[in-house]
C-alpha cells in the first residue's frame, strides 16, 4: 500500500542519511522505524509511541516541566526586581520633590525676612 511504500522510502532515507548511527547499533532500531508505518494514523502512532517509548516520553515530560518551572521562577524573579527598581525610583522621586519643596520654602522664608 501507499503507506507501506512511503514508510519504506523514509526508512531507506534515514538509513542513508544516518548511516554512521545505524552502523553503531547492534540491531536495527526497529521500534523507531516501526513508527514510520503509523504516520498516517495519530491513534496508532501514539499507541506505539506510548508503548515502546513510555520512559522517553516521561523523561521528556519531566524535563519540560522542570524547564517551565525554571522559566516561571526566572520570570517571577525578573518581576520582583522590576518592582523593586520601580519602588526605588518612586522613593527617589519623592525625596527629590521633598528636597525641592524644602528649598522653595527656605527661599520664600529668606525672601520674607529681607527688608
Amino acid at each position: 500500500g501507499d503507506v507501506d511504500d512511503y514508510a519504506a522510502e523514509v526508512e531507506e532515507l534515514f538509513e542513508a542519511k544516518f548511516d554512521a548511527i545505524f552502523r553503531c547499533c547492534e540491531t536495527r532500531p526497529a521500534k523507531v522505524l516501526r513508527l514510520l508505518r503509523h504516520l498516517e494514523s495519530d491513534k496508532d502512532f501514539n499507541k506505539f509511541l506510548a508503548r515502546d517509548f513510555a520512559g522517553v516520553l516521561e523523561q521528556q515530560e519531566m524535563e519540560r516541566r522542570k524547564a517551565e518551572a525554571r522559566a516561571s521562577q526566572m520570570a517571577q524573579t525578573a518581576r520582583k526586581r522590576a518592582e523593586e527598581q520601580q519602588a526605588k525610583q518612586q522613593a527617589q522621586q519623592q525625596a527629590e520633590k521633598k528636597a525641592a519643596l524644602e528649598q522653595q520654602e527656605q527661599a520664600e522664608r529668606e525672601q520674607r525676612e529681607e527688608p
